[in-house]
């Protein structure tokens, strides 16, 4: 299975500073956060398996004309590296505007067997 947490905040601090969403640090608004959700076999064949991975995006805002921006440029990115989009909430905390984004990415790689 492969893991994109690395490759996909090199890609979102393209657009935001970009956080774990388990992070301590103190988020300096607008920005990113993002957690890895699952990433389980859905395929396997006799030399390649293909994975479903999952991750969580969250924008956050304070000015919500800021928003729209923002979220075209995530969508348009995450849509050049193959991750679909599977849902898109909204909340407001405070003074803060939070868009929770989930992404899907269908992963292939080839199995080793050596029997």
């Amino acid at each position: 299975m492969k893991i994109w947490s690395k490759k996909l905040v090199s890609l979102l601090d393209t657009i935001l500073p970009t956080y774990d969403e388990n992070s301590e640090e103190e988020l300096k608004v607008p920005c990113i956060t993002y957690r890895s959700g699952s990433n389980v076999p859905v395929a396997e064949g006799d030399d390649l398996r293909y994975s479903n991975g999952y991750y969580r995006i969250k924008l956050h805002v304070k000015d919500l004309g800021d928003a729209e921006d923002y979220l075209q440029q995530i969508d348009t990115l995450m849509y050049m590296n193959r991750f679909f989009r599977e849902s898109c909430d909204e909340i407001k905390i405070g003074d803060v505007h939070q868009f929770t984004i989930t992404y899907r990415v269908m992963t292939r790689e080839r199995i080793l067997n050596y029997a």
